[in-house]
This record gives structure tokens, C-alpha cells and sequence, in this order.
């Protein structure tokens, strides 16, 4: 599945912000807290996400 820009509304692609500073990262360096609940993941490379819901 692929993101797809709407043409007939003259909607711009959307195209990823590159940091050539730091090509290569990770998430050690986030620092936030967030107020919504964090759940684990399973069979992720992420391994927790703060969703809206409880599923």
C-alpha cells in the first residue's frame, strides 16, 4: 500500500525530511514524556508506542 498525494485537489507528495547532519539514528536521543498510554509491542522493531486506544 502507498501513500498517494489527492492531484485532483492539488495536493503536494509527501516526501521525507532528511538529516544530513545524522544519516543514521536511532531513538536513544528522544527525551519526552507523553500523557497517553504507552503499550509494548510484539514481533517490532519499536517497542513501545503511546497510542489512543487500548488495543
Amino acid at each position: 500500500m502507498h501513500i498517494h498525494p489527492d492531484d485532483a485537489a492539488g495536493e503536494p507528495p509527501l516526501l521525507p525530511l532528511l538529516n544530513r547532519n545524522r544519516p543514521i539514528a536511532d531513538t536513544s536521543g528522544v527525551d519526552f514524556k507523553t500523557v497517553k498510554p504507552c503499550f509494548a509491542t510484539v514481533k517490532s522493531h519499536i517497542s513501545h508506542v503511546a497510542a489512543d486506544t487500548n488495543s
